[in-house]
């Protein structure tokens, strides 16, 4: 036998999941190809003018509701990067103004008057 990672009950187990997860993919598939009306699209993407209001809003409330997350996140992480940025910086100003009030040198032995 070779040499594997896995033991060979690891995989069978990755097998029998590979087997299960081409079953469902080829069942899905055939449900789409032998069954269009199940699986057809929204009211307004299938009978839906090209002109309609309603369409458009529809489509702009889900270009909305897709963009939110992405600000809601955005906002958050720019705001803590913000603050971790600006806290650094206030720390480092406050070493050099400990620094330039020091009676020792940047290795730490008194400065010779």
């Amino acid at each position: 036998m070779g040499w594997s990672i896995f033991s060979s009950k690891t995989a069978t187990v990755v097998a029998r999941a590979l087997s299960r997860l081409a079953f469902w993919g080829v069942s899905a598939l055939a449900l789409t190809a032998f069954l269009p009306a199940a699986v057809q699209a929204c009211a307004v993407c299938i009978g839906g003018d090209a002109n309609d209001p309603l369409a458009d809003a529809f489509n702009w409330s889900v270009l909305f509701m897709m963009a939110s997350p992405y600000v809601i996140f955005g906002t958050i992480g720019g705001w803590i990067f913000y603050r971790q940025r600006y806290r650094d910086g206030a720390e480092d100003d406050a070493a050099d103004r400990y620094n330039a009030n020091s009676d020792f040198d940047r290795e730490g032995e008194p400065e010779n008057e």
